[in-house]
């Protein structure tokens, strides 16, 4: 028949054929129904007919279509001119001319044999497939493309195939999809992981490296997660560096680059690999490692300690990896290293370890501590080992019985050092502790899990209930007023300065020499945030600044239960959320208010430079001509006593 047909044709044509394939009306609803993907049982109960009914219809259908294949292949050739005589025709684009009754062809040439030698019908692909010359094979074809490819990519190597198999491009683009899926704007094949997705994010996106634990770079990685691949369910920040951690290659801190961006002589791996097996030590850090070669490293990746670590990883080093350094033996980790170390040498300086593990630092120092407590701080930098110490049975049973006794409110360690010198003479002569941090740690060695230790106090309380501040406060309870030397007296081993400021806003100086309990004498929130609203004034009336000392203007203020003064001044409105920027004379003595309160000018200020640009400003309205002068004038404004 002719193909010069049009849309309109096309249907009348498969009409005509249908009434020679389905010789009953219901025999085309059942097949309808089962193109439509219903079951035998769904359509039985439709149509009102048994399940072997419907398969008797099936194979009826089957068997015409194999008898009129030359009617079917006319159709077939019609739809093909239609369709800009493409090498293949899928059921989307035979819907196109002939609606959903292209359903029964497909399905009814999917069922049975419906091959010639102008084409055939592809049940993997489910189309129609002209021949063009040799078939594709799908495993020659796909052989060397990669499992993941980009729209453009994919495009591009169907392109590309098509060319050099000599096959049509919708042929090759329907074989490819036969094992490639599309998820965004990225084909893939196979089953496409999370890990998938990273990797390729990594490598195309991130060619600097990704940066956990960093929002911004979790931000974009979203982003892109969510353009090329649409994913509509996002994975956490922590499960999306987790995954990076293991794809990656560790650069810098926190920081992984795909393995396809590290280049590494072999030369320089076995140099590392050399000295580490080479070295007598077992535990051995990645920044000693680095610092001992970095000169061999010049011109490589190899910039820092971090990517020495990545790449040991990345080339399968035959080592144990911790965070931050390896081991070449399972059994032995860098705190028993280091705590042979001192076992060995009874007593160690910083600067031994230092020596021996060349990337410590104190941190490092105080980390192994707290892991290592045969290891006891007996000093300012100085360790020593417990096996050096020498304990009684008696010691144990006499100390920790004092320590309950005396322990029951946190004790300071120096008030503790005089007692156990007078109380326990034999055994500090014996163990040689001649300073309160030997002793210290020493007792914190024998009864760390009886007592609380919190430098510098030892208690039978909670950690939580042991510090300066709660210690300080549990000795002031029920007092509302206490002097200067009174408090320096009950706690002379805080520094002064600290110790106001420990205080606050507990207790307040309300006066040269005493302190006072901030509620017991009228301090509010109000009446806090009123004091810097006043002062706030009054240091945009003076040109920016206000000296507490030359402050007079009390009328302004609430009253309080005691007057105001220069100290109390200072104090409250330091105790303000919006407190003003302050200065203050160090040198001054304590006896004097030396705080000067000013604009956000002067905020960057030490006392000096405020004082000079304060006299420069009052020099350019009314030279000085004298000392004197000068004196008077800082005096008057309440900046020197």
């Amino acid at each position: 028949m002719s193909t010069d047909f049009s849309k309109e044709d096309l249907k009348d044509y498969f009409e005509k054929l249908a009434e020679v394939l389905f010789r009953k009306e219901r025999d085309l609803k059942a097949v309808y129904l089962r193109a439509e993907g219903k079951s035998l049982s769904e359509v039985g109960n439709i149509i009102c007919a048994s399940r072997e009914k419907i398969r008797q219809a099936e194979l009826r259908a089957a068997k015409a279509l194999s008898e009129h294949q030359e009617e079917v292949k006319n159709l077939i050739y019609c739809l093909q001119a239609l369709n800009g005589n493409k090498s293949l025709i899928q059921l989307d684009e035979a819907i196109k001319f002939l609606g959903e009754n292209a359903k029964i062809i497909f399905y009814l040439a999917d069922k049975g044999s419906f091959n010639n030698e102008e084409f055939h019908f592809d049940k993997e692909l489910q189309a129609f497939v002209f021949n063009t010359g040799g078939e594709l094979d799908l495993d020659e074809l796909t052989e060397n493309l990669p499992e993941l490819m980009t729209e453009a990519t994919f495009e591009a190597t169907v392109k590309d195939l098509a060319h050099e198999k000599n096959s049509p491009a919708e042929l090759v683009r329907a074989t490819l999809l036969k094992v490639y899926k599309q998820a965004g704007k990225m084909f893939y094949r196979g089953k496409l992981m999370f890990a998938h997705k990273c990797d390729y994010i990594l490598k195309e996106y991130f060619p600097d490296g990704y940066k956990v634990g960093d929002a911004a770079t979790y931000s974009r990685f979203i982003s892109i997660l969510q353009d090329i691949f649409g994913d509509k369910v996002l994975p956490t920040q922590r499960n999306v560096d987790a995954k990076m951690g293991v794809i990656g290659v560790l650069c810098a801190r926190g920081k992984h680059i795909h393995p396809d961006f590290v280049h590494v002589p072999p030369e320089i791996i076995a140099r590392v690999k050399d000295f580490i097996d080479s070295s007598k030590r077992t535990a051995i850090f990645y920044k000693e490692i680095f610092e001992a070669l970095k000169e061999h490293f010049i011109g490589t990746q190899i910039t820092n300690h971090y990517f020495l670590q990545g790449v040991i990883r990345l080339y399968k080093l035959p080592y144990t990896l911790r965070k931050d350094y390896l081991t070449k033996s399972d059994e032995i980790n860098v705190d028993k290293e280091f705590a042979d170390f001192v076992a060995e040498r009874g007593e160690v300086s910083n600067q031994e370890l230092r020596k021996n593990f060349i990337s410590f630092q104190n941190v490092n120092i105080n980390f192994l501590i707290k892991r290592c407590p045969e290891v006891i701080r007996i000093g300012d930098g100085l360790f020593m080992h417990s096996s050096r110490l020498s304990l009684r049975e008696d010691d144990l049973d006499a100390i920790k019985d004092f320590l309950q006794e005396v322990c029951l409110e946190p004790v300071h360690l120096r008030v503790l050092f005089e007692l156990f010198k007078e109380n326990f003479p034999d055994f500090m002569t014996r163990n040689k502790i001649q300073t309160p941090v030997k002793l210290f740690g020493v007792l914190q060695y024998m009864f760390s899990d009886e007592f609380t230790f919190s430098q510098p106090y030892i208690s039978t309380a909670e950690a939580k209930e042991v510090n300066h501040k709660k210690v300080l406060l549990r000795l002031l309870e029920g007092i509302d007023e206490i002097t200067r030397d009174e408090l320096m007296h009950k706690v002379d081993y805080i520094p002064q300065g600290y110790l106001f400021e420990l205080l606050r806003p507990e207790f307040i100086r309300a006066g040269e020499k005493f302190f006072r309990r901030a509620e017991a004498i009228g301090i509010t929130d109000e009446v806090i945030s009123a004091v810097g609203e006043v002062i706030q004034a009054a240091i945009e009336r003076n040109g920016g600044w206000q000296t507490a000392q030359a402050f007079k203007d009390y009328d302004s203020l609430p009253q309080l239960k005691i007057p105001w003064n220069s100290f109390l001044l200072e104090e409250v409105a330091s105790l303000s959320d919006n407190a003003p920027y302050k200065i203050r004379n160090s040198h001054t003595p304590k006896a004097f208010s030396a705080a000067v309160f000013v604009s956000k000018e002067f905020a960057e200020d030490d006392f000096e430079s405020f004082l000079l640009k304060v006299l420069i400003a009052e020099h350019m309205k009314q030279p000085v001509r004298a000392e004197g002068e000068i004196f008077f004038y800082l005096k008057t404004h309440g900046l020197v006593n």
